[in-house]
């Protein structure tokens, strides 16, 4: 191996000496790499005897002390690149330096600015490797140099890349997948052995600063465990037979489906990145431990997704080593104090091994226990069933009786997460007695995150414990002393009543069996309604805001059967209130409730709200329009006949409010379905006619696309209503004599949507085709141009074999 000093880029260091002073301080800083042997010899024959080590060797001799005499005499007559420097990334190629070169150069720089370069570009680089063992040799040195760096912006910087370049080396150099006999007996040897034999570990952080005299760190003298099965499958894609080098970018889960383990290829040790994983979790910077966590959530998912698409029960193996035992048990055994994370060589210690006052010894601050689990509630639902119930669960359980308020209440939000990921009988068994416990918490904080997770324990359970749970929840945190636990219930109850709904409700449509106490104390939240402004009792407003927000999910629930004892008079008040917010859930779930009560009710009870709706402000108006077809669905034909003459009324309020104008005509191609073609004419056919000459494009296209909605009515009542025909003809052909150009284009276009949707050969000819005739020879090109278009398709259909 050739021990050297790195020839500095070409530059007048006359120009800039304070930069080289920064990075070469003192020798302890020199920049040292260390080159296979075979390297070497290819790189002499590849450049001839002026490559880069001999040139070194040339300049740096024998003598140790005098190694930096060059970089003060040759490199002033370098020329000089101005931005070889002071770029932002480190691909700038100035005939000098690799990009591993710059990198290694650039970590050992003392200004930050480099050591960011340096976590910036660190994936990037990586990705271009294209052989695997200068990747392990070389490149994790400094991953782990800057994931030890002192200065928050570059851990963030690697927080932020830590899945891509975690996931390049488990893909090209995975780690051995170990029994779990395995794991635990290197776990204790590597613990024991950690303070003596640094090479099978993680570097330091100052290893890669050693002086030139010393071979620069690197794994290569790291162990390289062989798999058992080597046809097992693998993330790795098998070696070419060309070359032993693989191509570093990181495959899809599709590109995975050849992939095998091959005990030839290089192998990095398992849990390499534990330590640095958990540094960067227990950061007290939320920049770092956010995207961390986020890191280590996606190649669990990456994992999970290329198992599952391969079938490669390996990879599930691989996450359970390295994600489940090398970090979430890993951090939980520094929880209980069973190990402790030595700093200076980043490894984990047994406790028995050091003393208390060791420097070496760094205690987990007992506030960041929560973080743990944040990960489990993220993990969890990649985890499998058996993990979360051997591995996560009893550290829930756990930390349910931790001293620190904030460290409960994550345990039980995370209770509430895994509770989907377990089996429901276990769920019943220990995760429930759990929940009563949190109940009696004396921090409302925690009480309020047992609120949180009902619903979802509400959603596995059988019914019976379901109603228990429910009942006792409602009596116990209806009358809690903490307002902010009181609104929370009151937020939660409408999800926790819709749990009641059956499984096979989409099919059957038949109600749940809903407890009537937890339905009279979701309908007592909306009892401090008034019709008058008030300052007063904030929190009851917004409670009666939560009920007419949830009011159509737990009728849905409940049933229409409860409507006239229990809903309906709540509801006419709610409907009424003085709050807008609260009338504009209503107006936009008018529709909804129709349906569930029945055409008879809707007439009966929902009418008269409509209208006061329809003269409301804005905001209410709007949600009764946007859904005035299905409103008018849910009536009887009979009754909606009754109702289609107030379109035009609508229409003449709306009249100066283009937002408005647009809505309507968009509901109109939804109403005509629901009319005869009598009814469409009489009724919807001059407010058609009117959107058709509307002032705003979008509305004549729209209103345009409802004669598209009457072709159905043709198939339906066209026989049986030929004046009707002669009518709806006769509103066309005023577009055709309108003096406004719009217009006429509005109508050879209308012929040309028709065709295109239906309208048989016969009828065009019948009704049309004269009117159209006459626009072919339009003063206006664009109106000339649209009638040839129609007659282009009318020609097309007519050669057809099917018109």
């Amino acid at each position: 191996m050739l021990d050297s000093t790195l020839e500095p880029p070409s530059s007048t260091l006359d120009d800039q000496p304070q930069d080289w002073n920064d990075v070469f301080l003192n020798d302890s800083q020199n920049i040292v790499i260390s080159f296979p042997e075979e390297t070497n010899q290819d790189n002499a024959s590849l450049y001839g005897p002026s490559s880069f080590g001999t040139v070194l060797e040339d300049m740096v001799g024998d003598d140790d002390s005098n190694n930096m005499d060059w970089m003060n005499e040759e490199l002033q007559q370098t020329p000089f690149h101005a931005d070889s420097w002071d770029s932002n990334h480190l691909y700038i190629t100035d005939g000098s330096m690799t990009c591993l070169e710059k990198l290694q150069m650039f970590s050992n720089s003392t200004r930050i600015q480099h050591r960011i370069m340096v976590a910036s570009e660190l994936l990037a680089s990586l990705e271009t490797v294209i052989n695997i063992e200068e990747a392990i040799q070389y490149f994790l040195p400094i991953f782990h140099k800057v994931a030890a760096d002192t200065d928050p912006s570059v851990r963030e910087i690697l927080a932020n890349d830590i899945s891509g370049i975690i996931l390049y080396f488990f893909k090209h150099a995975p780690p051995a997948l170990l029994s779990t006999q395995q794991q635990q007996s290197s776990s204790s040897s590597s613990s024991s052995s950690s303070s003596s034999s640094s090479s099978s570990s993680s570097p330091s952080p100052s290893s890669s600063s050693s002086s030139p005299s010393s071979p620069s760190p690197s794994l290569s003298s790291l162990p390289s465990t062989s798999v058992p099965n080597p046809s097992s499958p693998s993330l790795l894609s098998p070696p070419s037979s060309e070359s032993s080098t693989v191509t570093a970018t990181i495959s899809t889960p599709a590109e995975l489906t050849s992939s095998r383990y091959c005990a030839s290829k290089p192998t990095i040790p398992s849990q390499l990145f534990s330590f640095t994983l958990i540094e960067l979790l227990l950061d007290q910077n939320t920049t770092i431990s956010s995207p961390s966590q986020q890191g280590i959530v996606a190649i669990a998912e990456y994992l999970v997704s290329a198992a599952s698409f391969n079938g490669n029960e390996q990879l599930f193996l691989l996450l359970d080593q390295e994600i489940v035992q090398g970090v979430i048990m890993k951090m939980y055994s520094l929880v209980e104090g069973k190990e402790r994370r030595n700093m200076q060589q980043r490894t984990f210690t047994p406790t028995s091994t050091i003393g208390v006052a060791s420097e070496d010894a760094s205690y987990i601050d007992h506030g960041e226990l929560h973080l743990s689990k944040m990960l489990i509630s993220a993990l969890a639902q990649f985890l499998g069933r058996e993990c979360c119930t051997v591995d996560c669960l009893p550290i829930i359980e756990n930390l349910a009786k931790d001293g620190l308020f904030y460290v409960r209440k994550e345990a039980v939000l995370a209770v509430g997460t895994i509770v989907d990921c377990i089996d429901p009988t276990v769920a019943a068994n220990r995760l429930i007695p759990l929940y009563h416990y949190f109940i009696g918490d004396p921090t409302w904080h925690v009480r309020n995150a047992c609120i949180m997770m009902l619903p979802a324990l509400c959603d596995v359970l059988p019914y019976e414990e379901k109603c228990q749970l429910a009942i006792t929840s409602v009596n116990v945190f209806m009358n809690d002393s903490s307002p902010t636990v009181r609104f929370t219930l009151a937020e939660v109850t409408g999800e926790v009543i819709s749990k009641f709904l059956p499984p096979d409700w989409e099919t059957t449509g038949q109600p749940g069996k809903v407890p009537e106490s937890i339905v009279n104390f979701f309908l007592s939240l909306g009892d401090n309604t008034h019709h008058q402004p008030t300052a007063q009792h904030p929190i009851e407003n917004e409670c009666t805001l939560v009920c007419a927000h949830n009011f159509p999910a737990v009728l849905l629930t409940a049933g229409a059967v409860y409507w006239d004892s229990l809903f309906r008079e709540k509801y006419m008040r709610l409907a009424k209130d003085h709050q807008v917010k609260a009338r504009s859930s209503f107006a936009h779930s008018l529709h909804v409730i129709a349906r569930i009560i029945g055409p008879a009710r809707t007439v009966s009870d929902l009418v008269h709200i409509f209208a006061l709706y329809l003269m409301d402000v804005d905001q209410v108006k709007s949600g009764v329009m946007e859904h005035l077809a299905s409103f008018l669905e849910a009536m009887d034909a009979e009754d909606r006949c009754e109702y289609l003459p107030v379109l035009m009324e609508i229409w003449e309020g709306v009249a100066t409010s283009r937002p408005f104008r647009e809505i309507l005509v968009c509901q109109l191609i939804h109403i005509t379905p629901l009319c005869t073609l009598n009814q469409f004419v009489e009724h919807l056919l001059p407010l058609v006619l009117c959107a058709c000459q509307d002032e705003v494009a979008i509305i004549r296209d729209t209103g345009a696309q409802v004669f598209t909605a009457v072709l159905e009515l043709f198939k339906k009542d066209g026989n049986e209503a030929a004046s009707s025909i002669v009518q709806l003809v006769n509103g066309l052909h005023l577009l055709v004599e309108s003096p406004s150009y719009r217009q006429r284009l509005l109508f050879a276009n209308i012929g040309n949507t028709l065709l295109l949707n239906g309208l048989s050969l016969h009828g065009f000819i019948t009704y049309l085709l004269d009117q159209l005739l006459c626009l072919t020879n339009d003063k206006v090109v664009n109106v000339r141009i649209a009638a040839s278009r129609c007659v282009a398709t009318l020609f097309c259909k007519g050669n057809s074999p099917l018109s």
